[in-house]
């Protein structure tokens, strides 16, 4: 599918951004091309667990801004290696993620599912944001609610790992980075 990054020394990434984009480059959210960008994304999982493709389904988890794309361009080929798929999106609160585990059950996706998760301060979140190159912009009423919504990950939701990182990367300057917090590895208790 031409939606899905593949890197030769790190993994694949499935965003679900990158499926709402029309004909014309122009990003065109609505509730059916994200539900459609699901099952696409989901089936191809699946399809990567089953041809051995892929042993473990790692997500991202933040609000829009946070910098879970620039953690996976600065940090992902060296924290996730090769055989691993990411699945990219928000999954910005525990009904979010259930449901993409409970999808991934249904559909017999057999491989461990961890979670990434990034925090950073709204301010930053929201400068980073505004400087998009890509020109796409959320309202500060929509950063809002996601920030006010925002649930973090529990163990207990079902994963097999969560690790938890702190962005402190300034976009302007490069400066800063990422500080992992915390980090939940259930495969080894």
């Amino acid at each position: 599918p031409p939606h899905i990054m593949a890197c030769s020394d790190g993994p694949r990434v499935l965003c679900v951004d990158d499926f709402l984009y029309n004909d014309e480059g122009k990003y065109e959210y609505n509730l059916e091309r994200v539900a459609n960008a699901k099952e696409t994304i989901y089936t191809e999982l699946k399809r990567l667990v089953e041809s051995d493709e892929c042993d473990r389904i790692v997500c991202t988890c933040g609000c829009p801004g946070v910098g879970k794309s620039i953690w996976l361009r600065l940090e992902g080929s060296a924290l996730l290696g090769p055989r691993v798929v990411v699945f990219d999106d928000l999954l910005y609160t525990a009904t979010h993620r259930s449901k993409l585990l409970q999808k991934l059950t249904e559909m017999d996706v057999r491989a461990p599912v961890e979670l990434i998760v990034i925090e950073r301060d709204f301010d930053a979140s929201v400068a980073s944001m505004l400087a998009r190159p890509n020109g796409f912009q959320i309202p500060m009423e929509a950063m809002e609610r996601f920030r006010d919504k925002f649930e973090s990950p529990s163990t207990d939701e079902g994963f097999a790992r969560i690790r938890v990182f702190r962005n402190t990367h300034v976009d302007a300057t490069g400066e800063g980075g990422y500080t992992l917090l915390s980090d939940s590895d259930r495969s080894i208790d």
